[in-house]
């Protein structure tokens, strides 16, 4: 087994996933669901207006969500155009959001506030190109870290952990949230080594609790699926394996 050698303080943030929950099936134009947390593309015409709401929400089924510039399988660097936690019914979510006057490509994401909690929803998306409203269930899961007074440049790692011994590897996405509409957010795949995410290099203004999230999923499916997300200011090796 290969060792994580950190320099500076380290702090790991630890999500155990149970049983994954089954995602909704992505628009075909727009494919990036993974298997516990909710991703889907939207391409927006010019002045093209959406709205995204959850509902049929409890206490223990709150959910959140993030909506950013790009595709779902693009990484890099992404502006965050809408979030919400808590405007909608209940406990639940709602975005409006109006496209400005050229063609583009958003990512919704939906989390569930609850670490280790899938929670079982009703997602309904309006849109003026097509002004029928269309509701689906959905069950979301995913890892959900919210954080503030972030200083100077920090890397974060998704590392995906084998379900039980002999088991495979764990594909893991991470994105780095600047919940501040227009503030720079975060997103990778494939980044890390063994089809787990890394993240490097991230710097954001998260000046208020919960100013910051990160949020990581799995494309595995497979139940029992853990994972680790760890964050340093300075990685003197980044050398990982996939069974922690």
């Amino acid at each position: 087994m290969k060792t994580l050698l950190w320099k500076a303080a380290l702090f790991a943030l630890v999500l155990l996933v149970g049983s994954p929950a089954q995602a909704a099936v992505s628009e075909a134009s727009s494919p990036g669901t993974t298997s516990n947390l909710f991703r889907r593309g939207y391409s927006l015409a010019p002045n093209e207006q959406i709205t995204l709401q959850t509902s049929a929400c409890d206490p223990g089924e709150d959910t959140v969500m993030y909506f950013i510039d790009g595709t779902p399988n693009l990484g890099g660097a992404r502006i965050t155009r809408a979030y919400n936690d808590d405007f909608g019914t209940s406990v639940c979510s709602f975005i409006n959001f109006t496209n400005g006057p050229v063609a583009k490509d958003y990512t919704l994401v939906i989390s569930s506030y609850w670490q280790n909690s899938p929670a079982a929803v009703t997602l309904a998306v309006w849109r003026t190109s097509n002004p029928t409203q269309i509701t689906e269930p959905i069950n979301v899961g995913g890892f959900r870290y919210s954080f503030s007074n972030i200083t100077g440049a920090r890397t974060f790692k998704a590392v995906g952990l084998r379900p039980g011994v002999g088991g495979g590897i764990v594909d893991t996405v991470l994105y780095a949230f600047n919940t501040t509409i227009g503030g720079t957010s975060y997103f990778d795949d494939d980044s890390g080594p063994i089809q787990l995410s890394s993240i490097f290099n991230v710097t954001m203004n998260c000046p208020f609790l919960s100013s910051c999230a990160i949020v990581a999923g799995t494309y595995s499916g497979v139940g029992g699926t853990k994972i680790q997300v760890w964050s340093s200011e300075v990685i003197s090796s980044t050398t990982d394996d996939s069974d922690g």
